[in-house]
């Protein structure tokens, strides 16, 4: 009877020295620092689909490194990084659509910063429209006119 007891108990009894130590261990281990990107960039690979209107120089060139939304996801989680504040870029002109699908795609990665037109009539209005849900936080950035 007893070496049936020992038998049955003996695997729960080394699934907890296991558990136990890889708790030790994890409590051994340094915190590891909170990263947190400031200011990044993104832009779409897809120009058909959200194509490059920079709304201040119309013979820009798109630009010639990539800087896609499956690139960045790769770089923050091999460099540790935990969460990044995206700002739109002028390549896409007043176009936050990439980006509002980004944050709406990565919501715990993710906060942005939307490009409005700061001469259009509608702008205020167009900050909402950039939100992808009522908790995601976008903010407008004002670019001045250039004459």
């Amino acid at each position: 009877m007893r070496r049936t007891l020992a038998t049955r108990l003996l695997p729960a009894y080394l699934a907890c020295a296991l558990i136990g130590s890889a708790a030790v261990r994890a409590q051994d281990k340094p915190a590891q620092p909170l990263l947190i990107d400031s200011h990044m960039h993104v832009w779409s690979d897809d120009p058909v689909r959200f194509p490059f209107a920079h709304p201040y120089n119309p013979t820009f060139v798109p630009p010639k490194i990539a800087a896609s939304l499956q690139i960045l996801v790769k770089e923050i989680d091999d460099h540790g990084v935990r969460h990044c504040v995206l700002v739109q870029t002028i390549s896409h002109g007043w176009d936050n659509s990439y980006l509002a699908g980004v944050l709406k795609q990565y919501p715990s990665y993710f906060r942005g910063v939307a490009r409005v037109n700061p001469e259009s009539p509608a702008a205020p209005q167009q900050v909402p429209l950039s939100r992808p849900n009522p908790q995601q936080r976008v903010t407008a950035e004002r670019i001045p006119s250039v004459v």
